[in-house]
């Protein structure tokens, strides 16, 4: 495909003045109709124009499909569908995924997130507010920095040298260029900062999953962690654990259920209830942020689930990855169901509670719902593809989504960007690489994340700890590669990808890091965009 998404962006607004003008011989001028120009003057469009941020990261190119589609299979825990094609990354159209159509979706969804932070920007300022209401104008462009600043994190981490672009385009023939991977990082910690000085810490029901002070920080520390600009990483990831908003959702009774279901709301759509215990599930105390779906069919049936974010409100995360109704698309490795340690002994557990989560086995079953057609039916290896090792894909995909006709598309469950757990383990990383966590309190802060589990605590922060600890905490949330890929770019490398099992033959060190920039980009841009240096 050679068209440019970001001439497409371009496109979209100026169709408006281009169907107007084709006939203006006739000198007609239709007074009702509304361009990019006239549209944004009221605060309802500020709004609209806010909220329109949100949509492509929940989108099929990102986090509605494609992303989940890449990076499950990108490590060592979790294989793809198609023997001899188990590590996807790797082996679709390997050497030559410039062009490859999900490595452009990915793209893609980057930068219409980035073309409509950039129109919010642009289009709110002039808008008059009521002076009451100026705190919320402020409020919806810091929304659309940090939207814009989650979108430049993503092109850089998957592509490396990305175009930053501040302005919305308005001539298709105009081109853009790389940046240097400093002023990609510049940016996207300019975006966060400027943000985090405006957003509240939390909202009313009403506006509950807009972007909080809390998420910006924690996007914050994450960016300088993968800069290894420790001191920075640190500074930030406290700012969200002094903040005292978030915290892990711990047992609330000492029974294994309990245990499990503290644990397994943060994937689930619905509350869990344990005999009288509530655990809350989607925007609980845990997430940090999270992308919203609904199961609301109102927008798009028939058709519209293929396109989550636009003719969807659900994503199709059910439809490829649940094996029990879906496409069986993925699986775990053994060695993803191993690594998890003895449960507690007073519980009654083999495992870790966070396994039961994380992993489907013939001793499971898929419902406990009398109401449900799963209701006690166990899980069988037939609902994983052929690549499987006797486990399945559970997190996100139990209880099975059954919600509306159009199961498994509509996918209601929210996707858990950043939890809380995942902020404590940046933040034990960032105290060890800064002076080996002389105070301890990195260690104490993996702890917390250790306890939640019911698991004993460790008497030393070591990297093999904080690796064990993501690798079983973060099981399935498509964080492990990213892990993988930045620990091996350490001045001391505290992973070779090449060396590891279902990676070595695949993974190429100064070439898989990042992924190539779509070839059908760099010809739009005339010679102007280059590809990044991982694949000359």
């Amino acid at each position: 495909m050679k068209t440019n998404i970001l001439k497409i962006a371009v496109l979209l607004i100026t169709s408006f003045m281009v169907q107007a003008c084709a006939d203006d011989f006739l000198d007609v001028k239709l007074k009702n109709y509304q361009t990019s120009d006239n549209y944004f003057t009221t605060e309802a469009s500020a709004l609209a124009a806010t909220n329109s941020c949100y949509d492509p990261i929940k989108g099929r190119g990102l986090f509605g499909e494609n992303f989940q589609y890449f990076f499950y299979p990108a490590d060592d825990r979790i294989l793809f569908e198609t023997p001899g094609q188990e590590q996807l990354l790797y082996t679709a159209d390997n050497g030559n995924i410039g062009g490859n159509s999900i490595n452009f979706a990915l793209w893609d969804g980057i930068y219409r997130g980035v073309f409509r932070a950039n129109m919010a920007l642009e289009k709110i300022p002039p808008i008059q507010f009521k002076a009451a209401n100026e705190p919320l104008k402020q409020r919806y462009l810091a929304e659309a920095k940090f939207l814009r600043g989650l979108y430049f994190f993503y092109a850089k981490i998957l592509f490396d040298t990305p175009p930053v672009i501040l302005k919305v385009l308005k001539d298709p023939s105009e081109t853009v260029s790389n940046a240097t991977s400093e002023q990609v990082w510049n940016q996207i910690t300019t975006d966060l900062k400027s943000a985090a000085e405006v957003l509240p810490p939390s909202y009313d029901d009403a506006n509950v999953g807009r972007a909080t002070q809390g998420a910006a920080n924690a996007m914050l520390g994450k960016a300088y962690l993968y800069q290894q600009k420790w001191d920075s990483a640190k500074i930030f990831l406290k700012k969200v654990i002094d903040s005292n908003v978030y915290e892990l959702i711990k047992a609330k009774a000492e029974t294994k259920e309990d245990y499990i279901a503290a644990y397994q709301c943060n994937f689930t759509p619905k509350d869990l209830k344990v005999g009288t215990r509530t655990y809350k599930a989607e925007n609980n105390k845990e997430s940090v942020f999270e992308i919203q779906n609904s199961d609301n069919t109102e927008m798009g049936y028939p058709n519209g689930e293929w396109s989550p974010g636009n003719g969807s409100d659900g994503s199709l995360l059910s439809a490829y990855f649940c094996g029990v109704t879906g496409y069986k698309n993925v699986c775990p490795t053994a060695e993803a169901a191993a690594i998890y340690e003895d449960g507690p002994a007073t519980l009654s557990l083999t495992k870790d509670p966070r396994f039961y989560t994380g992993i489907f086995t013939t001793a499971d079953t898929l419902s406990k719902n009398p109401n449900s057609k799963f209701y006690n039916k166990p899980w069988i290896t037939g609902y994983a593809p052929a690549t499987n090792q006797g486990v399945g894909l559970k997190k996100y995909y139990y209880p099975v989504h059954e919600s509306v006709p159009a199961a498994p598309f509509f996918d209601p469950n929210n996707w858990r960007l950043i939890r809380y757990s995942d902020v404590l383990l940046m933040y034990a990383e960032a105290c060890l690489q800064l002076n080996n966590d002389a105070d301890g309190k990195g260690l104490a802060q993996l702890n917390e994340v250790r306890k939640r589990a019911g698991i004993p605590t460790i008497g030393t922060l070591s990297k093999e700890a904080i690796i064990h600890e993501r690798d079983v905490e973060l099981f399935g949330e498509c964080l492990r590669y990213h892990d993988l890929v930045r620990w091996s770019m350490l001045p001391t490398p505290w992973v070779n990808p090449e060396n590891m099992k279902y990676l070595q033959g695949y993974y190429k060190k100064g070439h898989n890091e990042y992924l190539p920039i779509p070839q059908s980009e760099i010809d739009a841009m005339q010679g102007n965009l280059k590809q990044n240096d991982y694949w000359k």
